[in-house]
C-alpha cells in the first residue's frame, strides 16, 4: 500500500532508560555501595530497560489511503485505524502529568512518546477511539480530512 504520510518521533524516555542504563552498568563494574548489585540482579535490570527501550524507544505515524497506524518501537505494539471509520477529527492538547508511552484517559488510550498535542479520531457511533501524539497534528489533521471527503 503506497504511504501517504509517515513520521517518526523518537521520545526523551529513551535517552533515560539509556542513561539508567549505564548508571547501573557502573555501579556494577566498580561494585560501588556498601552492598554490591549482584550479578543475577544486574543481568535482570539490564534486561527489563533493554525490552522496555525496543518496545518504546519510537513512535511512527503512517498514513495510507486505507488506515492511519501507529507503531512503538520495534513493531510489536501496533494500532490501526481504518480512515472510512473516522467519525470526527480533532486535536487534543495531552496535559504534561498524563505521561507517555500507552496511557488510559478520559477520551480514550493514548499513545505517544513526548508530550503536547495528539490527534483524536472517533468512530462513527463513537464505539472507538484512536489518540495518538504527534509534533505535526495539523498536518495529519488536514490529510485526513482529504482523504474522508
Amino acid at each position: 500500500m503506497e504511504t501517504i504520510y509517515q513520521k517518526t518521533q523518537y521520545g526523551i524516555f529513551a535517552v533515560v532508560i539509556i542513561l539508567l542504563s549505564l548508571f547501573i552498568t557502573i555501579g556494577f563494574l566498580y561494585q560501588l555501595g556498601s552492598k554490591p548489585l549482584p550479578l543475577i540482579s544486574y543481568i535482570f535490570i539490564i534486561c527489563v530497560f533493554l525490552i522496555i527501550l525496543l518496545l518504546f524507544y519510537k513512535l511512527e505515524i503512517r498514513i495510507d489511503k486505507e488506515k492511519i497506524t501507529a507503531i512503538f518501537g520495534i513493531g510489536l505494539l501496533k494500532r490501526e485505524f481504518l480512515i472510512q471509520e473516522i467519525d470526527t477529527i480533532e486535536s487534543y492538547k495531552i496535559p504534561w502529568y498524563v505521561g507517555i508511552g500507552i496511557r488510559i484517559t478520559q477520551r480514550g488510550t493514548l499513545w505517544n512518546v513526548a508530550t503536547g498535542k495528539a490527534i483524536l479520531l472517533n468512530s462513527k457511533g463513537q464505539t472507538k477511539t484512536f489518540l495518538v501524539g504527534s509534533a505535526e497534528v495539523e498536518e495529519i489533521i488536514k490529510i485526513l480530512n482529504n482523504k474522508i471527503k
